[in-house]
């Protein structure tokens, strides 16, 4: 029986604000029932993905079900997943595995927040357990009843908000009503859930936060209260309950007028404050009460009479003549009243928290329950800092104790921030979308923290468009229109002698480009060719500090010494040319420069006698010296306080110093790179081709053009001119008419020679839009009637009904494969006495096939896994016999994941 299991699954967490936090589930391999570890949860595409924070193996699983990308989850017993295919969905755990138990349905608009709340509802004979609240982008509100665990769900309720949409959201629950001025325990705050005492909360783009009230007799929402004060948009919601059992809070005069039970809303905007509002429960009459309590029948509220829940704010004039006179007592904390069934409530403003620069994206309290310990609150702002704010004791106003995040840089700041259940882990989603973890290593500490950048999974942001295997198979390279290269290897950890896998991740950002990137071939093992979608082909080479990165990070210390030789890069070549050190990008300028050992020598020497370095422009190699002098930049290896034998480059470091440089350009097609492939040589006699085709909608355009990867980069040459004053470039390689979507190589391994024993050279597939395939034979000059280096042997021009979107050859080269859009894949194999292949399976598909790679089965030597990705984001994989590719493909394996569109395919 076959089995597929998932090794690295990388992606960037979607980039919109509140697309992130923790949940915390039963540790399985404990023998400790209580023991729980923490998951990061976060959108990536349309997928929500879940990272185990206690290891660095990365995502574990993505729980697909959402057509679109996800813009928010809610973690409780459950994940509550928004996503812009306007629906919501819960995934529950049953069994180890998460399944969608329900789909909400009804906005028509991408649905940005999702929040729930367990509940006890007694005056009725409904038995729902959970309120839900969804926001859309189409303005509404939509509130939910939830039954039990994995249970249904209905739409009960939609509040509609005009021209100001709902922008943040948060279900929450008043203070415990206070009978005879008792302050609740724990447990009972804990043990809270009568439905009367839960609110909603919307920030809007009115720069308002608007409050409703549970109406116990309609079983609806009724707007109660609309606060002001900000002064922008309100982006993101939080609250917490106050619980003081040991009365520190006395000590603490920004605190000392709390009262157990309190419970304290904190709202982020983007005028860069966050506010601090404070609900207390009132000890009033009940009889008042009831006769003031005022409820309606209505199922939709607008808000179109805001006006009339808006308690007016003090006008400058007051604030003016209250200065003037310097009578303070008459400037006070406006307290809005807001009455819930039976019980009042008092709210008024805490506090204002100011130390952002930019705009803030997302408010998180440690905890629903708070002490005076674990009192905390997390921002993150586009300010590119994410800073820790505590109540201080000796100032007596909130501060921000810890500031994260990066000085300096290129860093558009960040989208999301959460503390985990301790406070002593701190998970942040960067404007790109990469994952940040900070880790208090000073844990046993109360006052004196110490937080660490720790390793975590990062990722494309956008569409993966190319990946291909390091010759070897020692590591991959990813091409995205994100518009960044990146490189994964596996993280073989040592310490103290012990040693372990700690999963595939990036080693190394070789590319940071202007233009969406969009194929990539290897050259050598640390030498490849990028294209994007640009006419230009670049040639990058691995640094020094790629190769001993790789060598530290990926090489396992438990490998003997040749086992070990084998997998590290580099060697003792003499011949091989000096690698530059690094790779940085100069001011103004748009390609990576090298920077070689002689010029950092020559840049330290001079850098204590040059007076006018700091007011002038330092050149690359001069700024990547301050970098060091200055302690920012490390050589080789990166080292923390967490891993001080070394460990995979961080966000930042990975956008700075994990950079390849740029070799060669390469120039010729009219229009922008569409596919690229190289083959090495088959012997010395024969060049090395790098083989390139661009975007066309006419057939002179859509000619295949050669380059020879072993006389830098020169455009393949036609034989006749080879000995003439002026040489003349080789034509380009026509057959398709419009643009050539994949070529392919046959195998170098599967080139054999003739009988009077002379290479064959290289053969070159292609596929194209035209529907058509071709087969080119390398030539030489004395059987090249013209001198083109490349002859058509095989034109067939309608092999498939639809585009023929990828190719891929078998790696003994007995046979190849293409994939269409017509929905089929088609398996070729060579004529006898013929240079011609013909058609010998066709493999009928439910979907379009997108892409293809043919690799020889690993439990049978005598038959071939064809993996085919398809439009719909599966990947099928078929197996088939050698010695009969005619029969039918049996035992179709499913790849245990369902993804977007599938671009490549590629084995090692």
């Amino acid at each position: 029986m076959v089995s597929v299991s998932v090794e690295l699954i990388s992606g960037a967490c979607n980039r919109v604000p509140n697309c992130l936090s923790i949940k915390s589930i039963q540790d399985k391999n404990s023998l400790n029932p209580t023991k729980t570890t923490d998951l990061a949860v976060y959108g990536v595409g349309n997928a929500v993905a879940l990272v185990d924070l206690s290891d660095y193996i990365g995502i574990k699983q993505t729980l697909q079900g959402h057509s679109d990308r996800v813009n928010y989850d809610d973690h409780s017993m459950e994940i509550f997943s928004g996503s812009s295919d306007k629906t919501g969905k819960i995934w529950t755990l049953k069994d180890e595995n998460w399944e969608c138990t329900a789909t909400l349905n009804g906005h028509t608009d991408s649905v940005t927040m999702v929040q729930s709340i367990p509940v006890k509802n007694n005056n009725s004979v409904d038995d729902f357990t959970h309120i839900l609240a969804t926001a859309s982008v189409d303005g509404s509100i939509k509130i939910w009843k939830k039954y039990g665990r994995g249970g249904n769900v209905d739409n009960i309720q939609t509040i509609t908000n005009g021209r100001h949409s709902p922008f943040s959201l948060i279900l929450g629950r008043f203070p415990i009503p206070n009978v005879a001025g008792k302050s609740p325990s724990k447990e009972e705050i804990e043990g809270y859930r009568d439905i009367s005492g839960v609110f909603l909360a919307s920030g809007n783009t009115d720069s308002k936060i608007h409050f409703y009230t549970w109406n116990s007799s309609t079983q609806i929402f009724d707007k109660s209260l609309v606060l002001s004060g900000h002064e922008d948009w309100v982006t993101s919601l939080s609250s917490t309950t106050f619980f003081d059992p040991t009365q520190d809070a006395s000590k603490n005069p920004a605190i000392n007028h709390w009262n157990n039970g309190d419970v304290i809303l904190a709202s982020g905007s983007q005028d860069r404050y966050c506010r601090l509002w404070r609900i207390s429960a009132d000890r009033v009459d009940k009889e008042t009460l009831k006769s003031t309590n005022n409820n309606t029948d209505d199922d939709t509220t607008s808000n179109s009479d805001d006006e009339d829940f808006v308690d007016k704010e003090y006008g400058k004039s007051e604030i003016l003549a209250a200065l003037d006179s310097g009578d303070i007592a008459k400037l006070s904390v406006r307290v809005h009243k807001i009455i819930s069934r039976d019980n009042s409530y008092s709210l008024e403003v805490e506090s204002i928290l100011s130390g952002h620069d930019g705009w803030i994206h997302s408010v998180n309290w440690q905890s629903p329950i708070s002490s005076v310990d674990d009192l905390q609150i997390v921002t993150a702002s586009g300010d590119q800092s994410v800073l820790l704010w505590k109540p201080e004791a000796d100032s007596g106003v909130w501060e921000s104790e810890v500031k994260l995040g990066e000085v300096g840089g290129s860093n558009f700041g960040f989208f999301s921030a959460i503390l985990s259940d301790d406070g002593n882990t701190v998970v942040a989603i960067e404007y790109h979308g990469s994952l940040h973890v900070w880790r208090n290593v000073n844990k046993n500490s109360k006052f004196d923290s110490q937080w660490v950048q720790d390793v975590a999974p990062t990722g494309h942001f956008e569409s993966v468009e190319d990946i291909q295997w390091e010759p070897n198979g020692r590591y991959l390279l990813s091409h995205s229109i994100d518009k960044t290269a990146r490189i994964y290897g596996p993280w073989n950890a040592s310490d103290n002698g012990q040693h372990k896998f700690n999963g595939w991740h990036e080693i190394a950002r070789p590319q940071i480009h202007g233009y969406e990137l969009t194929c990539a071939t290897f050259v050598t093992p640390l030498c490849y060719a990028s294209g994007a979608d640009e006419k230009v082909v670049r040639i990058f080479e691995a640094p020094i500090q790629f190769v001993e990165s790789y060598n530290k990070l990926c090489v396992s210390s438990a490998l003997s010494g040749e086992k070990s030789s084998m997998v590290k890069l580099g060697g003792n070549n003499p011949n091989e040319k000096a690698r530059a050190v690094e790779a940085s990008i100069p001011p103004l300028g748009l390609s990576n420069k090298a920077i070689f050992q002689d010029e950092i020598n020559a840049a330290a020497e001079n850098f204590d006698k040059d007076e006018d370095l700091e007011l002038r422009r330092q050149t690359h190699v001069e700024a990547f010296v301050t970098s060091r002098a200055s302690g920012t930049g490390s050589e080789g290896i990166f080292t923390s306080e967490l891993h001080k034998n070394g460990h995979p480059p961080l966000e930042e470091n990975l956008r700075r110093r994990t950079l390849w440089p740029e070799t060669n350009k390469i120039y010729g097609h009219p229009y922008e790179t569409f596919a690229i492939a190289s083959c090495e040589p088959v012997d010395t006699s024969v060049p090395g081709w790098l083989a390139v085709s661009c975007k066309a909608a006419v057939a002179k355009h859509a000619g295949i053009r050669l380059f020879d990867s072993n006389n830098n980069w020169r455009p393949a040459q036609n034989h006749k001119t080879l000995n003439a004053s002026e040489s003349q470039d080789a034509s380009p390689l026509a057959a398709h008419t419009l643009t050539v979507t994949k070529i392919a190589f046959k195998p170098k391994e599967s080139i054999v020679n003739d009988t009077n024993s002379k290479p064959i050279g290289a053969v070159l597939l292609s596929v194209g839009r035209d529907r058509s395939v071709s087969v080119f034979q390398q030539v030489d000059e004395d059987t090249s009637p013209d001198g083109e280096p490349f002859k058509l042997v095989q034109h067939v021009p309608k092999a498939h009904a639809r585009i023929v979107w990828d190719c891929s050859w078998s790696p003994d080269g007995y046979m190849f494969g293409t994939a269409s859009r017509d929905k089929t894949v088609k398996l070729w194999i060579q004529k006898p006495e013929s240079e011609e292949y013909a058609v010998v399976n066709t493999i009928k598909l439910v979907e379009a096939a997108t892409a293809i790679n043919i690799t020889e089965s690993p439990l049978n030597n005598n038959s071939y896994w064809i993996a085919v990705g398809l439009e719909n984001g599966e990947i099928v994989i078929f197996d088939c016999e050698k010695p009969n590719t005619s029969s039918e493909p049996s035992n179709p394996v499913l790849a245990p994941f369902k993804i977007q569109k599938i671009h490549t395919i590629s084995q090692r």
